[in-house]
């Protein structure tokens, strides 16, 4: 029978890698870019363009083939991202009403 060894909540740990807990950040990190770019419908270009980066290193990490970017790299990424979706997401300003002087008096 086989025995069964619980993990240690890092794959990469796990497997043995040396810098694991950065190989799981720069993971998570990757994976909020991709989740960003596809939650916003945006073309590799566009993206490319907010994140600057070549488009070939979105086209790779949107393959899930995660390009060797630096963890600045992917955090300025998301602030770009992040930045475009907020402009989207929040309420157009309101114009305050300008009231004639006299309306003003009368009320």
């Amino acid at each position: 029978m086989s025995e069964v060894t619980r993990g240690s909540g890092n794959v990469f740990a796990d497997l043995g890698f040396e810098n694991a807990p950065h190989i799981k950040l720069q993971a998570r990190l990757s994976w909020l870019v991709s989740d960003l770019i596809a939650e916003q419908k945006l073309s590799p270009r566009v993206a490319a363009t907010r994140c600057g980066w070549p488009v070939e290193t979105v086209r790779a990490l949107l393959r899930g083939d995660f390009p060797d970017l630096s963890t600045e790299s992917l955090l300025d990424a998301i602030k770009g991202l992040a930045a475009t979706l907020e402009q989207e997401k929040a309420p157009a300003r309101t114009r305050a009403r300008k009231t004639p002087q006299a309306a003003r008096v009368m009320a």
